[in-house]
């Protein structure tokens, strides 16, 4: 009966992580046939958005701003001088929500339904409970209001997930789970393709999660650092972000 019950136990693990030859994670819930078509669409970035809005390298090094907002943490950010915008998120005290901080494209670029967006991230430093991470995101809610936002976000190492608020009351939905990925303090690419409804996520190149968000209109873009609740701080870098839209 042991035999059997950790037999199963296995299985189970193995279904949640499956690894390419060349070290990459591959999500086991699609068929390798999906898995192509989908990355096909990398090599068509170009055709499939050929207009470029917004593309940042941070080349000019920048000293520390610190702001103390009143939500129970300090926030610190700068260019470094290897050419890395840095974002720390540290709580006064263990955090009971997740949060998040971040910078939006929306007042360079606007806001479009149709979109690809690429973004290289690491994170330097976390507490020892492991809670911070890494964050992408596409939004309505300066368009529709806060109160009343629809949002995709993806939260490495934790999870992709689709946000809904209504009437200030926020639920959201796990998408998939990217605990597998570990933090090997190295950069990491994170793309995001919408096009026609249709939502597809890729990590270092290799398509992680597909789905209909279910959303209507038109979003604006956002990336950053944030804590799940327990986590005290995080370092993050960010660097070579683009985005493209038809």
């Amino acid at each position: 009966m042991k035999k059997g019950i950790m037999l199963i136990l296995l299985l189970l693990l193995f279904a949640s992580a499956v690894w390419a030859d060349d070290g990459s994670f591959v999500n086991p819930v699609y068929s390798p046939e999906f898995i192509e078509q989908q990355e096909s669409k990398l090599l068509s970035i170009e055709k499939l958005f050929p207009r470029l809005l917004f593309t940042e390298t941070f080349d000019t090094a920048t000293k520390p701003q610190v702001s103390k907002p009143e939500d129970g943490y300090y926030l610190s950010e700068r260019v470094t001088r290897a050419g890395k915008r840095e974002r720390i998120i540290s709580a006064y005290k263990p955090h009971e929500e997740g949060s998040g901080w971040g910078d939006a494209f929306f007042n360079r670029t606007g806001s479009y339904a149709d979109f690809y967006m690429s973004i290289e991230g690491r994170i330097v430093e976390r507490d020892d409970t492991g809670k911070g991470y890494l964050w992408i995101q596409y939004t309505d809610g300066d368009i529709v209001g806060k109160s009343s936002r629809s949002s995709v976000e993806v939260d490495f190492p934790v999870a992709i997930r689709k946000y809904v608020t209504r009437s200030g009351v926020r639920e959201y939905t796990t998408i998939y789970d990217l605990s597998d990925f570990r933090n090997d303090h190295e950069f990491h690419r994170l793309e995001v393709i919408r096009l026609d409804g249709y939502t597809s996520v890729f990590i270092d190149r290799r398509f992680a999660a597909g789905f209909e968000d279910g959303f209507s209109g038109r979003f604006y873009h956002v990336f950053g650092t944030g804590l799940e609740a327990g986590g005290h701080y995080v370092t993050g870098e960010f660097d070579n972000i683009m985005l493209r839209v038809k």
